[in-house]
């Protein structure tokens, strides 16, 4: 597993994530970055155990959410926002 955090930014020891829905707050957690890529290894298995492309998404850091349509903000601290709006 791995965690990847743009140029010119070391990886931090923790990493902390907001998760909005439709601009309301959701979800927030915090962990050790070396604790979430090892949730990721427990995924591995499945990257590789056959032909063709594999999405892998975790709840490595939050709690499973159910995948309402709307917009969706991932704002890790510090480091970015991913955004993704389901239909």
């Amino acid at each position: 597993g791995a965690m990847v955090f743009g140029p010119g930014r070391p990886a931090p020891g923790e990493v902390g994530v907001e998760v909005r829905h439709d601009g309301r707050a959701v979800a927030t957690a915090r962990a050790p970055v070396a604790d979430v890529t090892a949730r990721l290894d427990l995924v591995r298995p499945l990257l590789t155990a056959g032909p063709g492309r594999v999405l892998v998404a975790t709840g490595a850091m939050t709690g499973l959410l159910d995948a309402e349509p709307g917009r969706w903000e991932f704002v890790f601290a510090g480091t970015t926002t991913v955004t993704v709006t389901l239909q």
